[in-house]
Parts: C-alpha cells; sequence; structure tokens
C-alpha cells in the first residue's frame, strides 16, 4: 500500500513539474522581505525602546525614520546624530532589525544648493557615510516625496526643463556612484508620477529600488496589477510599497480621531510582486497598536490574511480578560475604522478643532457631537479596563480632546446665536465655558479645546488662554 502511494505521489509530482506547476509552487514567496513600520514625530520618548520590542514581536524586522528625526544638521561639513538615533541603532544591532533612512533634500536644508550641483551629491554622501559608520544604517532613501511639481532653480532648468522628475533621477544616479556599497539605494520620487518621471526612473541602474504609493497618494486598495503595470515601466527594480496606513495625517493639525480599522484592500499576490511593505504609523504610536496588529497578520501570511478576523484577534488581544472593555472597543473601532477614503475613516485633514468650528452651520454635525457629548463618557469608562495599557492612554486621551470640544458646542452655539441677533447677555455662557476650560486637566486635551475656541471666534470673550495645566498622574 505504502509503496503504491509512493509510486502514485512521484507520478503526480512528474506530472505537475512537466506542466510547471511545482515550480511555480516553490518560487512562490510566502511573506514579504522587508516588514517595516515608519516611527513618525519625535524618537526621543521614555517610551522607545518597549515600543521598539512590541514592533518587533509582532514580526516587523525594519524601521523607517526621516532624517530630521536622527539629525539636525545632515548637510554640515561634520554632521552629527543625536542621542535618540544612537538609542535607536544600538536596539536594530541587538535586534537584527534594518534600518532605513529617508533623506528628502527639500526639508532637510538642501535648498542651499542646485539638484545639478556637484556638491550636493558630496553632501550626501558623507552624511550617508556617518549614519553607515555610527548607526549601522545599510539602506538610504533619496526622497522627493515633497517636491515641488517643476524646478525653479535657472542652472537646474537649463539642465534638466522644468520637469522635476529627470532631474531627481539623474541626482540618484549620481548619488549611487559615490554611495558606499554597503549602502542600498532607494529613490522616491515626488507625486504625481509623471512620464518624464516613470521613463527617467526606467533609466536608473537596476541597483536603485523604488519607493512606491501604490495608484494613489494614499490608496484604498492596491493590486498586484498595479505593481505589473509599474513594473513594466520601470523595469524589474526592488519596488517598496510606502503604505500612508494607518496615518492620519497629522502634523501640526491636532487630530480629533485615530484609525483603528483593520488593514484592507492589499491584494494578497502582491507578496510575490514587491520586495517589501512600509506601514506608516501614526504619531500617537500606542494607538497604532490596533492597526499594526493587523498589518503584522497580512504581512506574515498575505495570502491567507481576512481582515475581519484579523480585527476582531487585535481587539481581544487588546482588550484582555475585561468584556466591556471588549464591547466599548469594539464599539470606538466601528466609529473610527471605515475603509480608507470611506464612511468612519477619519484623517486630521478634516477631522480637527479648527475645522470643527463648522458644526454650527450643519445640524446634522451638532448632533452628531450631541451623540459624542452623551456617549462617550459611559464608553471611556469602559475602556479604562483595556488589558494593553499603552493603547488604553493614547486612545482615551484622544476621546478627551474629542469629549472636551463636544461640551463646548452647545455653550458655544448660544454664544454665536445670540451675538448675531445682537444680544449682550453674554456672561452666563461665558462663564459655563471658562469653567469647562478649567476642568481640562490634560495638555494636549487643553490645547484642543483652546484651538476649537478660536476657530469658532469666541476665545477672545473668555478671556487670554492660560499655559495648560501640568498633567495630574
Amino acid at each position: 500500500m505504502m509503496r503504491s502511494l509512493l509510486l502514485k505521489s512521484t507520478v503526480l509530482a512528474t506530472v505537475l513539474a512537466g506542466l510547471g506547476v511545482a515550480a511555480g509552487l516553490a518560487e512562490r514567496p510566502a511573506t514579504f522581505d522587508l516588514r517595516v513600520v515608519q516611527l513618525p514625530g519625535s524618537l526621543s520618548r521614555d517610551n522607545l525602546e518597549a515600543h521598539l520590542d512590541y514592533l518587533h514581536e509582532l514580526g516587523f524586522n525594519s524601521l523607517w525614520v526621516q532624517t530630521h528625526q536622527i539629525s539636525d544638521n545632515p548637510f554640515d561639513p561634520a554632521p552629527v546624530l543625536n542621542e535618540a538615533s544612537r538609542v535607536l541603532a544600538a536596539w536594530c544591532a541587538r535586534k537584527n532589525v534594518r534600518l532605513i533612512v529617508s533623506l528628502n533634500p527639500a526639508i532637510v536644508g538642501a535648498d542651499r544648493y542646485a539638484i545639478s550641483d556637484a556638491e550636493l551629491v558630496v553632501a550626501i554622501r558623507r552624511f550617508a557615510k556617518r549614519i553607515r559608520r555610527d548607526a549601522g544604517v545599510t539602506d538610504l532613501v533619496l526622497s522627493f516625496e515633497t517636491a515641488a511639481p517643476e524646478l525653479t532653480e535657472l542652472r537646474d532648468v537649463l539642465a534638466y526643463g522644468r520637469d522635476v522628475g529627470p532631474a531627481h533621477a539623474d541626482l540618484a544616479a549620481r548619488v549611487r556612484r559615490r554611495l558606499p556599497k554597503k549602502i542600498r539605494l532607494w529613490f522616491h520620487p515626488a507625486r504625481p508620477y509623471t512620464t518624464p518621471s516613470l521613463q527617467a526612473v526606467a533609466a536608473l541602474p537596476l541597483s536603485i529600488g523604488l519607493v512606491w504609493h501604490g495608484p494613489a497618494a494614499v490608496s484604498p486598495q492596491v493590486k498586484a496589477a498595479d505593481a505589473d503595470r509599474l513594473a513594466a515601466i520601470v523595469g524589474s527594480r526592488a519596488i517598496l510599497l510606502r503604505d500612508r496606513f494607518p496615518a492620519n495625517q497629522a502634523g501640526n493639525r491636532m487630530p480629533l480621531s485615530n484609525n483603528l480599522g483593520p488593514l484592507r484592500g492589499r491584494d494578497p499576490e502582491l507578496v510575490s510582486r514587491i520586495a517589501g511593505h512600509v506601514s506608516v504609523a501614526m504619531e500617537d504610536w500606542g494607538a497604532s497598536r490596533l492597526t499594526l496588529i493587523t498589518v503584522a497578520d497580512w504581512l506574515r501570511s498575505p495570502r491567507t490574511y481576512e481582515a475581519k478576523p484579523s480585527w476582531e484577534r487585535a481587539m481581544r488581544t487588546l482588550a484582555g480578560d475585561d468584556a466591556e472593555a471588549l464591547k466599548a472597543l469594539r464599539t470606538q473601532a466601528l466609529e473610527w475604522g471605515g475603509p480608507l477614503g470611506g464612511r468612519n475613516h477619519h484623517t486630521a485633514l478634516t477631522d480637527n478643532p479648527a475645522e470643527t468650528s463648522r458644526v454650527f452651520r450643519d445640524p446634522a454635525l451638532v448632533s452628531r457631537w450631541r451623540w459624542t457629548l452623551t456617549r462617550y463618557p459611559e464608553r471611556m469608562r469602559g475602556l479604562q479596563g483595556l488589558a494593553d495599557r499603552v493603547f488604553r492612554d493614547e486612545l482615551l486621551e484622544m476621546m478627551a480632546r474629542r469629549l472636551a470640544i463636544a461640551r463646548a458646542i452647545p455653550p458655544v452655539r448660544e454664544i454665536l446665536t445670540r451675538q448675531s441677533a445682537g444680544r449682550n447677555d453674554l456672561g452666563g455662557l461665558i462663564a459655563e465655558v471658562n469653567h469647562l476650560r478649567d476642568r481640562v486637566t490634560r495638555p494636549t486635551v487643553r490645547i484642543a479645546l483652546e484651538r476649537f475656541l478660536h476657530a469658532a471666534g469666541v476665545l477672545d470673550l473668555l478671556g487670554s488662554a492660560e499655559s495648560p495645566p501640568a498633567k495630574r498622574n
């Protein structure tokens, strides 16, 4: 019997091999070579190493940081790395984690150079050697993500024309020739990807990898066919998908929501098309944990990943054994966890204190904030039981910002109504709003409330804004 089964198996394998099936299955990668998290914001955090340990345990094997996070003077004759970079580099060395540094000339003082200037290449090479020596960096990204769409420097226009694509690609080629061989170079072109820009990328050496956002700057879906179309233009070079998820485009906008949804819309067959995936975290690192758990699930096994079960497992992990906390988290995740670009997906571009002042123009928005006012206190009490304290604290901080503004909306609305009617009986309402301000003890919550009051046009009525009080333990 056993001999018969072995014979049948051998025959079947031979037939499949003849059809090319066995070889195809063997060649299909199961996971990504580079599983990367981009760390936004300051690296000078007390819990830096603890957070890095958390990411490593999830399965991420690479970290992406921007040049300004690790050095204030990358283009100085003797560039210096800050203390946070040394902590990060030491941790990466211990854990055998790859450190990727993105150098964006537009935001690190390269305005002293023209793109065509040979001294710019010298400065980049000097910085690359420093980060290789002092931080063990193996990958450098030359990024033009925020570059203007046209060249303005006369020397560059004369050399390349107006389109930035050929100029940036030429700089990448010149940098590659002068870069230490132990550093891999990635090119991150400006968007939108114009035809001259992609043609310029195609002319680059294949040793230069390409950083890609997918079909849109923030892509609800990324399909294998999208990567195939890109490769048909730029050649068979390594592609790194820089996925702006779960980033909520915070910057200095003071967001009023976090992204709590699972990773969706990523074709499992991307695993055979691209070298790696970069997940751009939110500046609230702890609050990013729910989404990053689902990203890690997809990276670990893209062909078996299912968003909804992964989402549920992530919430159960964060809640622990507390049933009330899990119930509250599920509700909050529904409110803030919609698909990219869809309903219940929020970014700081629209969900911030200044934009919230527009609430008074739309009765439907006033009703939504009334719902926040009535539902959040109980839900926040339930979330206190979350097992993951880091996630819990940052989530509650964000919800506290939203609740503080929700409490202020009714009296502020009444103040504006009375003002428009020419009434002067505002004293009681002003006292009510000032009482709400005095109740706020968390600095970021106080700042969010003050920004809302300023945008609504009532801050001058309330008296000078004081410095936020010290945060209570």
